[in-house]
């Protein structure tokens, strides 16, 4: 059984008080486990505007059920290898409206026996055909020399970035320079939808993609304690700090020899470091996302993509919002699928690979 009481969302009622959820929380679990119960901690509700709690569920492969009441325990059954399950608990008040949520999700891994990763796109960059830096705020179709591939991409730039670019250089790659401003991003977004035979509402329940991003040639020296880079994925918008951009950042520190890396949806920071090393100056960045909707991360050093881990040790929750009953949206596939690199405040490298892969 898992509690989870934690202070979280909130909402100010007309005197004054707030109406506080837990945090939201996931699970993961092993190939052949369960997810048992879930009881959700009290909510924060000093002047009793809470009148009942509603639950919803976001199932992606659509076998498990759950049942259960107020905040649980809720019993969760028929979950399979590769389940993937979202609950929301909803705090409404006499009126029905809904004062605030609680989430839960839980991930079963799927087993490796008759299945595997497999490669949908890869495009080399020390391929790509040289030409000048992109042009900001505009959508460049980038073409390779040893093959017939092309993958539109977007840049822009945000708090300044003035002397910032991002240039295709045959050899090397798409040279990310992140210039002179220290409180800066220059972003390439690439439209990753646009390139896949298929991505449809029923490929994403059915399979869970992986994206990767080999970074090689990282340089942070201009600013020690704020230069760095950044990966990650978004719906249709092409920055990584609107939509639904969910990333992973690293940023150097202070003494110019190590990093940080951290989690950020959006522009907000999770505050929560998952490594803490020196300064690799090759890395791949992986995205995996579950049911178009959830997202996992990974970061590994050197310049071969790992074997994709959902829910593996070395697999960071980045999270993922939940849709109501009966909808087929799904965040990264209705409108779109874009996975995007940029510089940090002043850091450079190469974006030497984008390999995209599939369960199945």
């Amino acid at each position: 059984m898992a509690t989870y009481p934690a202070p979280g969302s909130w909402y100010r009622t007309l005197s004054g008080t707030t109406v506080e959820a837990p945090l939201p929380a996931s699970s993961a679990v092993a190939v052949g486990g369960s997810f048992g119960t879930v009881t959700f901690g009290a909510f924060s509700d000093p002047t009793s505007f809470i009148d009942s709690y509603s639950a919803n569920t976001l199932n992606v492969n659509l076998s498990a059920t759950v049942s259960g009441s107020g905040l649980g325990p809720y019993t969760i059954s028929g979950a399979q290898d590769g389940e993937f399950l979202v609950v929301t608990l909803d705090a409404q008040n006499k009126s029905g409206r809904v004062l605030t949520s609680a989430v839960w999700s839980g991930a079963i891994e799927k087993p490796t026996g008759g299945a595997a990763w497999t490669d949908l796109v890869d495009f080399d960059f020390t391929d790509v055909t040289t030409a000048s830096s992109l042009t900001v705020n505009a959508s460049t179709t980038l073409t390779f020399q040893s093959s017939p591939d092309t993958i539109d991409v977007y840049f822009s730039k945000a708090g300044g970035a003035a002397d910032a670019t991002a240039t295709p250089t045959n050899g090397t790659g798409l040279v990310m320079d992140g210039g002179t401003d220290t409180v800066s991003q220059a972003v390439a977004s690439f439209d990753i939808s646009g390139v896949l035979a298929s991505y449809t509402y029923q490929d994403v329940c059915a399979h869970t993609y992986a994206i990767h991003y080999v970074l090689e040639d990282a340089d942070f020296s201009y600013a020690p304690g704020f230069s760095g880079l950044i990966g990650g994925v978004n719906d249709s918008a092409t920055t990584w700090t609107t939509g639904e951009a969910r990333s992973i950042v690293c940023e150097s520190l202070s003494g110019g020899t190590d990093e940080r890396a951290y989690m950020r949806f959006r522009t907000a920071n999770s505050g929560n470091v998952i490594a803490s090393q020196t300064i690799l100056t090759d890395r791949v960045i992986t995205v995996l996302i579950l049911g178009g909707q959830i997202v996992q991360m990974m970061i590994t050093s050197g310049t071969t993509p790992p074997t994709p881990e959902p829910g593996g040790a070395n697999t960071y929750m980045n999270g993922g919002n939940v849709e109501g009953y009966n909808t087929l949206a799904r965040e990264y596939q209705e409108a779109g699928l874009r996975g995007f690199v940029c510089t940090l405040d002043g850091g450079s490298f190469n974006l030497t690979r984008i390999l995209v892969q599939r369960w199945e």
